[in-house]
């Protein structure tokens, strides 16, 4: 009986880590997702209505779907507001340090990165022509994303119950 708890224990934890690490490549698509709904909406903003930043990221702050996506733009809202003595780069840099983003690539995150470099201290058409660029490349990144999460989703869920059951047979 105690044998058969321990391989049902072993084979649920590395099922449940198969799960886990599969859920890595989900959640990297549905933030370039929520990225490219953010850049859209910027991209709206400082073209047509010519809003400024700390308003801006007010805006996204309440868009986000996520809580604590929404709390980093506030955050930053309130960073960018006149008074604050930081540059818009600074800021952008910081909002892109915080654990949340962390299944996002190196690429993804150097995509946006560039961004933040003309975000405030270029004029709005050049702006725009960066946010387009910033998200024609995120879309392409997105695009291998999915195929990346189609492929190995599957892979990992199942070598997560294989392994655990490789073990149990190796152990009893």
């Amino acid at each position: 009986m105690l044998k058969m708890v321990g391989a049902f224990l072993i084979i649920g934890a590395t099922t449940l880590a198969g799960f886990i690490r599969a859920g890595r490549y989900r959640e990297r698509c549905r933030l370039l997702n929520q990225w490219l709904s953010i850049l859209t909406f910027l991209k709206t903003g400082i073209g047509y209505q010519a809003e400024r930043l700390p308003e801006l990221f007010g805006k996204v702050a309440a868009l986000v779907q996520y809580q604590e996506l929404s709390r980093l733009f506030r955050a930053a809202a309130e960073a960018v507001d006149f008074g604050s003595g930081r540059s818009v780069d600074d800021i952008w840099e910081q909002l892109l340090q915080d654990p949340q983003w962390d299944a996002l690539h190196l690429s993804d995150r150097l995509i946006l990165r560039e961004l933040g470099q003309y975000l405030g201290t270029t004029d709005y058409r050049d702006q725009v022509a960066k946010i387009n660029v910033c998200q024609e490349r995120l879309q392409q990144n997105l695009n291998l994303a999915e195929a990346e999460c189609h492929k190995k989703v599957g892979i990992c869920r199942y070598s997560g119950f294989a392994v655990g059951a490789a073990a149990v047979l190796l152990l009893f």
